[in-house]
């Protein structure tokens, strides 16, 4: 994930819009123009550059993808939402939650927000936009587009600044690694089931760091379920599956010596 934020400033401070009206350039209106200028019709990202490095899939792993996605039925009840929008339809939704980058404005302000009117051109307004990334995408080379790109889009004697708030790298585990055997061994012997792989769209920045620095695989596993609203003001977890998890991650540690990796 790259997390920016923008912010621009077009005057000293606010004006009136019966005297500057028509005279002043109205911040809120050039970002508008902007966010609107980072997707297209399709939800095909603009930035030039933005989708050089994404990583194909192959055969396998997009078969995996379909088998274990749910439906839009289905996602769309747990998320409370109206109906299915912001990727590109031409991908399976496992393959736009999974494998796709995303962007998306998290946040955005400027003006006259409280009750009843205030007629006034605002003197700043500012956004956070946040892009998910996926395997090959590089995180220096995708803010420098980014930021390359925003200011492109507004006219140069405007005061912006671009703020990098926070990224870090795509990871993707090495399932055939055998510690990932034992740890199925591990769910199945508690849950009864076999496991699934799955591919999760969080941001996790310490996992591809700790890869990197000890040469070895980070193995995640969830014991939540998959409605229970992460980050929502009702994120909870299951109890059931709190207990199993202790459990499973009993039985995997006890059983660690016996996973020969040579």
């Amino acid at each position: 994930m790259v997390y920016t934020e923008i912010s621009i400033k077009t005057a000293k401070h606010d004006l009136h819009s019966g005297v500057y009206g028509g005279i002043s350039e109205n911040p809120v209106n050039l970002l508008s123009h902007l966010i609107s200028k980072l997707k297209d019709g399709k939800n095909r990202i603009l930035i030039p550059g933005f989708y050089n490095d994404v990583a194909n899939i192959n055969a396998d792993e997009l078969k995996n993808i379909k088998l274990i996605q749910i439906t839009k039925e289905k996602l769309i009840k747990e998320g409370g939402l109206f109906n299915i929008g912001g990727g590109e339809i031409k991908f399976s939704l496992g393959e736009r939650k999974w494998t796709q980058p995303t962007l998306d404005v998290n946040g955005i302000w400027g003006g006259y927000q409280e009750e009843g009117s205030k007629t006034i051109i605002p003197a700043k307004a500012g956004a956070k936009i946040s892009m998910r990334l996926v395997p090959n995408q590089d995180n220096d080379r995708i803010y420098n587009y980014f930021e390359k790109y925003v200011r492109s889009l507004l006219p140069k004697w405007v005061k912006v600044e671009i703020i990098r708030h926070a990224d870090c790298l795509p990871y993707i585990a090495p399932v055939d690694h055998p510690i990932f055997g034992q740890m199925r061994n591990s769910l199945k012997k508690v849950y009864g089931k076999e496991p699934i792989y799955k591919r999760v769209s969080g941001s996790i920045g310490f996992v591809p760091i700790m890869a990197k620095a000890l040469n070895v695989p980070v193995l995640m596993v969830g014991f939540c379920l998959s409605g229970s609203n992460i980050h929502a003001p009702n994120e909870h977890l299951n109890l059931e599956n709190y207990f199993k998890g202790i459990e499973v991650m009993t039985d995997f540690y006890t059983n660690l010596d016996k996973v020969k990796t040579n």
